[in-house]
């Protein structure tokens, strides 16, 4: 699978939307079978990894800083790719049912999934049965859409007087003019359909030249919460190893629209003239809202419900969790560019720890901080996803057991100081068994890298490199 080729922002789609940066001054309900969810498969027994011949050779924090900082002027891919290249039909996709063992949440009659994989079970259908069951306010924080299933149960929605509300990542709202080479490069037809039904959208982009609005998050009437690495995609759906969570929980939906009204109150409406700013970290805007009861407990100590960026200090907070490790840390992640996290695992190892990492191997072309955690002796294995044209999407780090780390937030710098996103924790046994399993049978599946699947540990980060 070959990245997009690079290219700059571009002209906004006539009377539909149009490039914004951030201002800084400002259907009947479906049944509960269609909960869309299936049993972990059984993990095969991982294969012992090798150590690289290397895999004493050192590299201190501030060399992996360097390479880095090297991510900023090397940016030229405009259109970021998210493992979204896949467009087509999913209505004919089966719709899966979730066991009672599989754990399950309630919302006004619609029977959900607690957790949910891609590779077991068809989310959608959960995202739809949760729409349908909203009554009141929708809040919707999304990367991107294209699900016409799900745009159908928005626009349900709509139709019955639910306040629907999105913020969308500005650069799926405009077109660049590559349309008939690139698919990507045009404003989906779901977004042009709530965009012609008078959704109230906002649009959003991140710091920086190219920094984005990366979440993917929804709140149905302030009680209902849904999260995880799943974009709002036909590939997340068919292509990809995606995760999703929801929680009928009305503090910690009232967290997560907290910061989405911290978004919505600097976001533009599609067409609302914008004055351009100097390329900076977001840090003139504030922090984003913290967890005003953080109630889970981790090694003997308080822990957030749930983190956001910009500037949210979930970098430092992934560097403490792993700091902590007693046992074991795994890390299944689409992008590795944050030198900190990289030096984290490196020293759990050295005390014992053990760590094992499991990386998107499109992505990993492109990281000298993964090349440099193998030549460490990091066991490391790249998954290509569930097929052609996919990727291993995931953002889950599982530390002892113990605390279960996922959302949008990949482990990179641009994604602490230049994009919107959430990270969200559990301790819940549930979670860190499901999250355990899917992760080992990525792990069967995936594979050590090979001669030249990676990049020298010592290279600057090239043009191409993700800008998660």
């Amino acid at each position: 699978m070959l990245a997009p080729a690079a290219r700059p922002r571009a002209a906004a789609v006539p009377s539909i939307a149009s490039p914004l940066r951030v201002s800084l001054q400002s259907a009947p309900l479906l049944t509960p079978a269609l909960g869309a969810f299936l049993p972990a498969l059984p993990a095969p027994a991982p294969v012992p990894q090798p150590a690289p011949a290397d895999a004493a050779v050192a590299a201190p924090l501030d060399a992996l800083r360097a390479l880095e900082s090297a991510e900023d002027p090397a940016r030229t891919a405009a259109r970021c790719f998210d493992g979204a290249d896949f467009s087509g039909d999913a209505s004919g996709v089966e719709t899966l049912s979730p066991p009672a063992s599989a754990g399950t949440v309630v919302f006004n009659g619609a029977v959900l999934p607690v957790r949910a994989f891609s590779r077991t079970s068809r989310i959608p259908s959960a995202l739809v049965a949760a729409i349908d069951a909203t009554r009141r306010t929708l809040r919707l924080s999304l990367y991107e859409l294209n699900l016409q299933d799900v745009t159908d149960a928005i626009l349900r929605a709509q139709a019955r007087g639910v306040d629907v509300k999105l913020i969308y990542d500005e650069s799926h709202a405009v077109d660049n003019g590559l349309a008939q080479s690139d698919p990507l490069a045009k404003p989906s037809a779901q977004y042009r359909q709530l965009v012609r039904a008078g959704v109230d959208i906002k649009l959003l982009r991140g710091g920086g030249k190219y920094g984005i609005m990366h979440n993917k998050f929804a709140v149905f009437d302030g009680e209902l919460i849904e999260t995880g690495s799943f974009n709002w995609s036909v590939a997340a759906d068919q292509r990809n190893f995606e995760n999703a969570v929801f929680r009928k929980d009305a503090s910690l939906a009232a967290l997560y629209a907290s910061y989405w009204d911290w978004m919505w109150g600097f976001a533009l409406a599609p067409g609302q003239p914008t004055t351009p700013r100097d390329d900076d970290d977001l840090s003139a805007l504030g922090p984003p809202p913290v967890d005003p009861h953080p109630s889970l407990r981790f090694k003997d100590r308080p822990w957030p419900r749930a983190a956001f960026s910009p500037n949210g200090g979930i970098d430092r907070r992934l560097v403490t969790a792993i700091a902590s490790a007693e046992r074991s840390v795994t890390v299944a992640i689409f992008s590795f560019f944050s030198p900190t996290v990289a030096e984290a695992l490196v020293q759990a190892r050295a005390r014992g720890v053990e760590v094992r990492v499991i990386a998107d191997a499109w992505q990993a072309r492109n990281s000298p901080i993964l090349a440099s955690l193998f030549k460490r002796g990091v066991p490391l294995r790249l998954s290509a996803g569930r097929g052609e044209r996919s990727v291993m999407h995931h953002k889950v780090a599982l530390i002892d057991g113990e605390l279960l780390v996922t959302g949008s937030f990949n482990f990179s710098v641009n994604a602490e100081k230049y994009n919107f996103e959430n990270q969200f924790y559990s301790t819940d046994p549930g979670d860190l068994a499901a999250f355990e399993s899917e992760f080992e049978f990525i792990w069967a599946q995936a594979h050590v890298p090979k001669p030249g699947e990676l990049p020298s540990a010592t290279a600057p980060v090239p043009a191409a490199f993700s800008p998660f």
